[in-house]
């Protein structure tokens, strides 16, 4: 039987960014906006920044976690059109672009334990 309360998360994984999805309210607030950039810029965005935020919360909740997120979307690689608003929105943690990357971090940080 596992003990449930010894479960850590340790891997987030977002495949795609977490922007709202359209509903009549947000249609209506699009239209109070000049353009969509300036609504993209101005809304969306930020609340997608929000969400992605709340998200890393579940993986880190206090100054000794540590754990890797992987986020699949394109958009958020570094020729991706939101990867800045997105590296600036997540705590102060390296970028990794390949598994060795991860499999390194995850031996410095975790326990033998962890892989058994």
């Amino acid at each position: 039987m596992y003990n449930l309360t010894a479960l850590v998360l340790n891997h987030l994984i977002i495949v795609k960014l977490p922007f709202p999805i359209p509903d009549p309210i947000s249609e209506y607030e699009k239209t109070l906006y000049p353009d969509m950039n300036v609504y993209l810029d101005s809304v969306l965005i930020p609340k997608m920044l929000i969400k992605l935020r709340q998200g890393v919360g579940r993986l880190i909740r206090c100054e000794t976690d540590s754990g890797v997120i992987s986020i699949l979307d394109s958009r958020a690689a570094h020729a991706g059109k939101y990867h800045r608003s997105v590296i600036d929105a997540l705590p102060n943690c390296d970028v990794a672009s390949n598994i060795d990357d991860i499999r390194k971090f995850l031996i410095l940080k975790k326990d033998e334990a962890y892989f058994i």
